[in-house]
C-alpha cells in the first residue's frame, strides 16, 4: 500500500513537470508571435501584407533550419530521459533561435538586393497609426468605391487616407495617378509620381507610370527615357518591355522594338503580353509563322483573362495569312467563350468580320448579343455589391462611415455604373456607327441611348449622340447633349466646349459661341493643372475662339486669343500641324490689316513647319496675294507657280513632300457644319498609323478612312478678306 502510493505521488508529479514544460514552451511561442505582430504594425512604409507574408516566411524558414540542426541532439535528449516530453529550452537555444533566424533572412535577402534596405526602411519607421486590419479596410473600402463607379471623389479621398498609412506602397499612388490622368489632370497626376519617385528613386512601377503619362502627351523622348529608366531598375518587370517595344513599332523603328521585346523575354520569359506584342510585329513584317510561334507562346504562358486576346489576334493571322473566314470566327468565338465573354475587342472584331462581308444582320446580331451579356453581367454584379452592402452595414467599424450606398433617391440606372478604364463604351461606339450607317435614326439613337446610361461620367457618348442629331437636322436635341456632354467633361477636357461652339458657329451663331468659348477656357484654366494637362485641345479651343471674334469684328482679341493658341502648342513634330495652321491665319489676319510684311513673315513660319493641314498649296496663294498687295509681279508669279504645282501633287494624293505622308485630308462639307470624309483624298496621319496597327485586318473594308481622326479644323471657317478694305480701314 505504501509503495503504490509513493508510485502515484511520483506520477502526479511527473505530470505537473510536464504540465509546465508545455505551458513554458506555449508562452515562448506567444511571445515570439507578439514580437513579430508588433514588427508588422510598425512596418507600415513598405506595403503591409507583402511584409507580413515575408516574415512568415522568414518564420517557417528559421523553424526548418532549428528542427534540422536540433534533430540529433532532441533524439539524444529523449534515449536519455526514456521520455518523449519536450524538453526545456535554455538561454543557449534561444541566442541560437536568434542567430538563425538573422541567418535565414539573410539567405532570403540574397535574392533581390533591395529586400534589405525595405526591410530596415520598415523596421526604423515611426509607428503608424492605422493597424494592419484598418489599413486593409481601407484597401477594400477604395476597390468597392472604384467599381461603383459613381463615388470618385471618395475614391481619391480614401486613396489620399490610404497613401498617409502607407506612404511607400508604389500601387496607391499608381491608382491615384491613374484617376487624376483619367480626369483630365496630368500635371497632378504626374507631381503625385514625381513625389513618390523622390521617396524610391529606384521603383520601376513609378517610372513605368511617368512614361505612360508622357506618352499620351505626346512626349516621346520623356517617354523612352522613363521606360528605358524602369527597365535599369528592374530588368525583371515586363511592363517597361513591353511599353517600349510597342512605341518604337508604332513609330515603325522594327529592329529597335524586335531587340527590346526579345531583351525583355530573356529577363522575362513567361510574360504572355511580351510574347503577343513580338507576334504582333511579326505579323506587321509578314512573318506569319513566326507570329503565330509567339501568339502560342502567350497562350501557354497567360492566365485565363488573357486568352481571348491571343485568340483574336490569331482570327487575325488566319484572315492575313489566307483569308480563312471559318477559321477567323472560330477563334474569335474560342476567345469570347472565355471569362463570360467580357472581352469587348472580340465582339467588335467579330461584328466587324460580318459587316465586311456584307452579312448585316449577322453583324447586328452579333452587337445585340454582346451588348445583353454585358448588362447581364454588370447587373448580377451590382445585386451582389448591394447585397454584401447590406452585410457590411451590421459591423460597426470606422470604414463603415464611408461605405458605398445605393443613391437615397431610389433611381438606379438601367446597368450598374463601371469601374474606370472599361472599355465596353467601344463596343457602344461601334454598335451606334454601325446603326447610324446601315440602320435608321430611332436604331442609332437607341445605342446611344443606351451606352450614356451605362456609362455615366464619360462625356464623348453624348458628344457623339448630339453630332447624330445635328446629322438628322435634331437642333435642339443636339444643344442638349452637348450641354450634357461639357456638364460631364467639367474642367477635364475642351473638345465638348470647342464642338458645341463650332456647332453654333455653323449656325451663324457667334455670340453664342464665343460665351460657350469662354465657359471652357474658363473651366479649364481653374483646373488642377490650369488646363495644361491638355494642352493641344486647349490650343485647338482657343483658336476656334480667335476665328469667332475675327468674324465679330473684334480684331484685337482675334490677336490675343491667336497668341494663346501659339504658346499653348506642343513643341516639335507633333504641335507642327496645329503651329503650321495657326501661323497661316495669322498671317490672314494680318493681312487683312494691311500689315503685309507681317504677314509675309507668318507666311514663311508657317511653310517651315511644313505641316499644313489640306496641303502647303492655300499658303502659296495667300503668299500671291501679300505679293500683288505689295506689287511685286515676280514674287507672286512664282508663289503661284508653287501652288498650281502643290495643288496638283495634292489632288493626286501623291507629293515628294514627307509632310504630306503625315496630313490627313477631308475637303467635303455638308450642311450640317460637319466635316464628311472624301474617300479619293487621303493621305494617312501618324496616329492613323498608330491606330491602323491595331485595328482588324478587315477594318478598312468598313471604313471611309484609315483612321478615326476628326479634322477639326475645316469646321472652323476662316472670314474672307478683302485686302483693299482693309488697308484703307487700317
Amino acid at each position: 500500500s505504501f509503495g503504490f502510493g509513493t508510485k502515484a505521488e511520483e506520477t502526479s508529479a511527473g505530470i505537473r513537470e510536464k504540465e509546465r514544460d508545455n505551458n513554458n514552451k506555449v508562452t515562448k511561442n506567444m511571445a515570439l508571435r507578439n514580437q513579430y505582430t508588433a514588427l508588422s504594425s510598425e512596418a507600415h512604409d513598405d506595403g503591409i501584407e507583402p511584409l507580413i507574408n515575408r516574415r512568415k516566411a522568414l518564420m517557417r524558414a528559421r523553424d526548418e533550419r532549428l528542427k534540422g540542426k536540433n534533430t540529433a541532439a532532441a533524439n539524444d535528449r529523449l534515449l536519455d530521459s526514456g521520455s518523449l516530453l519536450p524538453n526545456k529550452r535554455t538561454d543557449d537555444d534561444e541566442e541560437d533561435d536568434e542567430y538563425d533566424a538573422d541567418e535565414s533572412m539573410s539567405l532570403l535577402e540574397s535574392k533581390s538586393s533591395n529586400y534589405l534596405t525595405a526591410l530596415q526602411k520598415s523596421f526604423n519607421s515611426p509607428p503608424s497609426q492605422y493597424s494592419n486590419f484598418e489599413v486593409k479596410e481601407m484597401y477594400t473600402a477604395v476597390k468597392r468605391a472604384d467599381q461603383d463607379g459613381t463615388k470618385r471623389p471618395l475614391v481619391k479621398q480614401l486613396l489620399t487616407k490610404l497613401h498617409d498609412a502607407t506612404p511607400n506602397d508604389s500601387r496607391v499612388l499608381r491608382r491615384l495617378a491613374r484617376m487624376e490622368q483619367e480626369d483630365g489632370n496630368i500635371s497632378t497626376a504626374r507631381q503625385i509620381l514625381q513625389h513618390g519617385l523622390r521617396r524610391n528613386p529606384n521603383d520601376a512601377h513609378l517610372l513605368q507610370g511617368l512614361g505612360n503619362i508622357e506618352l499620351s502627351s505626346g512626349n516621346d523622348v520623356a517617354a523612352r527615357r522613363y521606360f528605358r529608366s524602369a527597365i535599369q531598375a528592374n530588368p525583371e518587370f515586363p511592363n517597361p518591355h513591353h511599353a517600349l517595344g510597342t512605341l518604337e513599332h508604332s513609330r515603325g523603328r522594327i529592329r529597335v522594338a524586335t531587340s527590346i521585346l526579345k531583351k525583355g523575354l530573356k529577363s522575362c520569359p513567361a510574360n504572355h503580353r511580351l510574347h503577343h506584342a513580338l507576334g504582333d510585329l511579326y505579323r506587321d513584317a509578314g512573318l506569319f509563322d513566326l507570329a503565330e510561334s509567339s501568339y502560342r507562346s502567350g497562350l501557354a504562358h497567360g492566365p485565363n483573362w488573357s486568352r481571348p486576346f491571343a485568340y483574336t489576334a490569331l482570327s487575325y493571322l488566319s484572315y492575313e495569312k489566307n483569308r480563312d473566314l471559318d477559321a477567323c470566327r472560330n477563334w474569335l468565338r474560342r476567345g469570347l467563350g472565355i471569362n463570360n465573354g467580357m472581352h469587348s475587342q472580340g465582339w467588335i472584331a467579330l461584328a466587324h468580320l460580318e459587316e465586311s462581308e456584307g452579312l448585316i444582320v449577322e453583324a447586328r446580331e452579333v452587337y445585340i448579343e454582346a451588348i445583353t451579356r454585358y448588362e447581364m453581367i454588370l447587373a448580377k454584379k451590382r445585386n451582389l455589391r448591394e447585397g454584401q452592402g447590406r452585410q457590411d452595414e451590421k459591423h460597426n467599424t470606422q470604414m463603415s462611415q464611408t461605405s458605398i450606398r445605393p443613391p437615397s433617391n431610389g433611381a438606379k440606372p438601367a446597368i450598374d455604373p463601371v469601374r474606370s478604364g472599361d472599355k465596353w463604351m467601344n463596343v457602344y461606339k461601334s454598335w451606334a456607327q454601325f446603326e447610324d450607317k446601315h440602320g435608321s435614326y430611332r436604331t442609332a439613337n437607341d445605342a446611344f441611348s443606351r451606352g450614356t446610361i451605362a456609362f455615366p461620367r464619360d462625356w464623348s457618348l453624348p458628344l457623339q449622340w448630339a453630332r447624330l442629331q445635328v446629322k438628322y437636322g435634331m437642333k435642339e436635341r443636339a444643344r442638349k447633349l452637348f450641354a450634357v456632354a461639357c456638364d460631364r467633361a467639367g474642367s477635364s477636357h475642351a473638345d465638348p466646349y470647342r464642338l458645341y461652339a463650332e456647332f453654333e458657329m455653323s449656325q451663324k451663331n457667334y455670340s453664342r459661341a464665343r460665351s460657350i468659348l469662354f465657359l471652357g477656357a474658363q473651366s479649364l484654366s481653374v483646373s488642377s493643372d490650369g488646363g495644361l494637362g491638355n494642352r493641344g485641345d486647349l490650343a485647338r479651343l482657343y483658336y476656334t475662339w480667335a476665328i469667332c471674334e475675327w468674324h465679330l469684328g473684334d480684331i484685337i482679341r482675334a490677336e490675343v486669343l491667336f497668341d494663346h493658341s501659339l504658346r499653348l502648342t506642343d513643341a516639335g513634330e507633333n504641335g507642327s500641324e496645329i503651329r503650321s495652321l495657326i501661323l497661316y491665319a495669322i498671317a490672314r489676319l494680318e493681312y487683312a490689316r494691311g500689315e503685309y510684311l507681317l504677314a509675309q513673315h507668318c507666311v514663311g513660319l508657317s511653310l517651315k513647319e511644313n505641316l499644313m493641314p489640306g496641303g502647303n498649296s492655300q499658303i502659296w496663294l495667300l503668299w500671291a496675294d501679300i505679293a500683288k498687295a505689295m506689287d511685286n509681279d515676280s514674287l507672286e508669279k512664282e508663289c503661284l507657280n508653287q501652288a498650281e504645282i502643290l495643288s496638283s501633287q495634292e489632288s493626286k494624293g501623291a507629293t515628294e513632300d514627307l509632310s504630306r505622308l503625315l496630313g490627313l485630308r477631308r475637303k467635303s462639307t455638308g450642311n450640317s457644319g460637319l466635316s464628311v470624309p472624301d474617300s479619293q483624298d487621303q493621305v494617312m496621319t501618324r496616329s492613323a498609323v498608330q491606330k491602323l496597327l491595331r485595328k482588324e485586318p478587315w477594318h478598312s473594308k468598313i471604313s471611309n478612312t484609315p483612321s478615326g481622326d476628326d479634322t477639326w479644323y475645316e469646321r472652323v471657317v476662316l472670314p474672307d478678306i478683302s485686302p483693299i478694305q482693309e488697308t484703307v480701314e487700317n
